[in-house]
């Protein structure tokens, strides 16, 4: 059987910030294995931290930020999204086409001093 053409995404999921590190940490796994179980890989797994929210989202101001690094097959997308709706703690979520798999993220200085 010929394997799937897979492609590099970057996948930026907010959580709830109001959960504690060990079940944040337990929710980031199950989304890892929603994806591992539609023939995805997590390449790497940047955690951005508590940020404030643009605007509030089911009544919260602050959400965690994750960034994953998935190699899939383009199929699998919809059907991780379709997992991703279903769950309670994961409040927004997008997924882009990337180009390379980053170690940190950072952005430029817009001010200066």
């Amino acid at each position: 059987m010929a394997t799937k053409p897979k492609r590099l995404y970057e996948l930026m999921l907010i959580i709830k910030a109001n959960l504690t590190e060990e079940r944040r940490n337990e929710t980031i796994d199950k989304y890892k294995k929603i994806i591992e179980e539609f023939d995805g890989e997590v390449k790497n797994t940047i955690e951005w931290g508590r940020r404030k929210l643009k605007y509030p989202i089911e009544k919260l101001n602050e959400g965690y930020y994750y960034i994953l690094y998935v190699q899939a097959p383009p199929s699998a997308n919809k059907e991780i999204w379709e997992k991703f709706r279903l769950e309670e703690d994961l409040l927004r979520f997008m997924t882009t086409e990337a180009e390379e798999v980053r170690q940190e993220i950072k952005f430029p200085q817009l001010v200066k001093n």
